[in-house]
């Protein structure tokens, strides 16, 4: 009976982080994670297996629209999904071993998701409140790649136009 309790007690706390995090702008793996890892019994691995299944599911149940409304440009996430799988699987790796090898193995998984929620925290808050910000140098791989686009925003009345930049550091960040 604790295990159906604990269960949905996880289903609730998913749900409203399924709410939450979409309103917040923030992926709801980065939430759930170590949230869950902190105040739940469940298994470090799969806590963050399930992690990973809320940020696949809620980035493909959006990306139909964005990419609709010019919001999300398919070419960018190619290139920068082709980077994060190639890490996620090399993390996995590493982080099985972590846990298998280490005779605290686990903690250190914890206490890196905690620093790592940490610095996107401060990131957040450091962060500028620019709207439309003017991009005048663009790298030369998201040139090359033509990783730009634009979309029709209601409350300017106009066509908004985006480009990428710092494709090299934001591939770099990936990887870690």
């Amino acid at each position: 009976m604790e295990y159906v309790l604990w269960l949905l007690l996880l289903f609730t706390f998913a749900l409203l982080i399924g709410i939450v995090a979409p309103i917040s702008g923030v992926g709801g793996g980065v939430i759930f994670v170590p949230l869950t890892a902190a105040f739940f019994p469940f298994n470090i691995d799969f806590v963050r297996g399930a992690g990973l299944a809320i940020a696949l599911t809620s980035a493909l149940s959006s990306s139909p629209r964005l990419i609709e409304k010019g919001l999300a440009n398919l070419r960018a996430a190619i290139v920068i999904a082709t980077v994060s799988i190639a890490s996620s699987i090399a993390g996995s790796v590493i982080g099985l071993w972590i846990t298998n090898e280490l005779p605290e193995g686990r903690h250190y998984i914890t206490i890196a998701l905690g620093i790592t929620l940490f610095f996107i925290f401060v990131v957040m808050v450091k962060s500028k409140r620019v709207e439309f910000p003017e991009v005048e140098k663009v790298d030369s791989i998201s040139e090359k790649l033509d990783l730009s686009g634009r979309w029709y925003e209601p409350s300017r009345d106009e066509v908004v136009e985006y480009k990428l930049t710092r494709l090299p550091y934001s591939l770099q960040l990936s990887l870690v």
